[in-house]
């Protein structure tokens, strides 16, 4: 029987290299193929990052870049998709300091506490935004509040795509996706 590690472990463990290049090599196969294909845009997603320090990140993106140059030679946009907030909240110092060649879509409960904050340390990377799939959910007064939040967060960042964080589930109201 294999030990059970404690909850979030895995921010204090190190990703081996050869499993990081590996990963990375497969992504940029991968949208190679889609491109080729004819995909316009490439959506890469991160779903939980351990913890990163300033050198981790240089090397995660320096991995990434060979699929977002190949998804650029194709005249297609790299999205690298971080869907899950706290690991992002927890790394934006870092990220955000990071050179990514693509759009840095962050989900919006990572980033709107610090709106104004991030849009001054953004650097060479276009911006995004995903939408928490709870946002789909949400009674009516607060979704009110979120999106009279989301509207704020908008302004002050002014992204350039605005995504959800998975998919929408197939039983959500057409109204309400609209709202949102």
């Amino acid at each position: 029987m294999l030990p059970s590690l404690p909850r979030n472990a895995w921010r204090d463990q190190q990703i081996p290299e050869s499993a990081a290049e590996l990963a990375a090599s497969v992504v940029t196969r991968i949208s190679g193929a889609l491109v080729e294909a004819g995909a316009n845009l490439i959506m890469i997603q991160e779903e939980v990052l351990p913890a990163l320090s300033p050198e981790r990140c240089a090397a995660w993106a320096s991995a990434l870049e060979p699929a977002f140059n190949l998804i650029r030679f194709y005249e297609a946009l790299p999205v690298l998709q971080l869907t899950n907030g706290y690991s992002f909240a927890a790394n934006s110092g870092v990220i955000l300091q990071c050179r990514w060649d693509c759009v840095l879509c962050p989900s919006l409960a990572g980033i709107s506490s610090q709106a104004s904050e991030a849009a001054s340390k953004w650097s060479s990377a276009a911006l995004g935004l995903a939408l928490p799939l709870e946002t789909f959910q949400l009674d009516d007064s607060a979704l009110q509040v979120s999106s009279d939040s989301l509207r704020g967060v908008v302004t002050a960042l002014r992204p350039a795509i605005l995504t959800t964080a998975g998919d929408v589930p197939a039983t959500t109201d057409l109204k309400r996706l609209a709202k949102v």
